[in-house]
């Protein structure tokens, strides 16, 4: 099983289903079906319509705040798999898991495997790690700061409450996005660039 930050995989569905990762049929399909399914619906609900975006980027997207107050109002049970739970996902309390990888240590976590199952007589060979490793490389640079900034500290510890079970159950911290969040409600939410 390889397992993500919660908050890290939060962000990384926010960032693929409401927005466009490059100008293919594919990918307008996908984030127009995202407007329709959720986006639609966030944007209705929580953009304050005085305040209305200026910023075109979110004409048909919410923002990550819009996106985040959905979250916190919505049962997690209700959650598209994307960023439903772990635990009520893949049920790791109920499966005899050997080994639980990491996108943050992938590197390490895919060698100790791969040692492990060569010891049990399979006969794999390394260089399948650095592939391993590049598949995922992106799922570790993600600009949460930026995202998380937005945020206030409120919102955050709830969006914890949410997970709380991932976060313990595979030894994740709410730090140091508690940290980036803001001291008040109402900050900014224009983040979408992480070039």
């Amino acid at each position: 099983m390889t397992v993500r930050h919660p908050f890290e995989r939060l962000l990384s569905a926010y960032r693929d289903k409401f927005f466009r990762n490059d100008d293919s049929l594919r990918e307008t399909n996908k984030a127009n079906k995202f407007y329709d399914i959720y986006g639609k619906e966030i944007i209705a609900k929580y953009r304050d319509p005085a305040k209305s975006q200026q910023d075109p980027e979110y004409e048909f997207a919410p923002t990550f705040v819009e996106f985040v107050d959905y979250l916190l109002d919505t049962d997690a049970l209700e959650y598209n798999e994307h960023w439903l739970p772990y635990y009520l996902q893949c049920l790791p309390c109920h499966l005899n898991y050997t080994m639980v990888a990491k996108t943050e240590t992938l590197t390490f976590d895919s060698e100790q495997i791969i040692l492990e199952l060569n010891q049990r007589g399979l006969n794999i060979h390394n260089n399948r790690t650095k592939l391993l490793a590049n598949l995922h490389k992106s799922s570790v640079n993600l600009p949460s700061k930026l995202y998380f900034e937005e945020l206030d500290k409120e919102r955050v510890k709830a969006l914890y409450d949410k997970y709380e079970i991932d976060f313990k159950m595979f030894d994740y911290s709410i730090e140091p996005y508690l940290t980036y969040a803001a001291n008040t409600l109402g900050v900014g939410n224009k983040i979408k660039s992480f070039n």
